[in-house]
């Protein structure tokens, strides 16, 4: 599952949903067409994909305050260090990507 997606993604999705559209638009009899244009999908799709990260972050704090104990621990000894910096930011890389 993908949260904010990807270009090629939008592209094709966009083509696909235009055609569909001007036959179904032409096939009732309205000439006059608004084309799905490319670049709301984009719009609305990264509004939405920053709406459900934001919907995790919230769930992540609320869990932190509801059961503390359910989330992972990080040790007093690995904050001090470059290890704890390591372990907090190697999670993060493969998502970015």
């Amino acid at each position: 599952m993908q949260i904010v997606p990807h270009s090629i993604v939008l592209v094709l999705l966009g083509d696909r949903v235009s055609s569909g559209y001007s036959v179904t638009q032409r096939a009732i009899g309205n000439w006059s067409l608004d084309p799905v244009a490319v670049r709301d999908l984009f719009a609305r799709a990264l509004l939405l994909g920053l709406r459900l990260v934001a919907l995790y972050m919230a769930y992540q704090v609320l869990m932190a305050v509801l059961k503390p104990d359910s989330l992972p621990t990080i040790s007093r000894a690995g904050i001090g260090g470059g290890d704890w910096a390591r372990r907090v930011t190697d999670p993060l890389i493969p998502p970015v990507c």
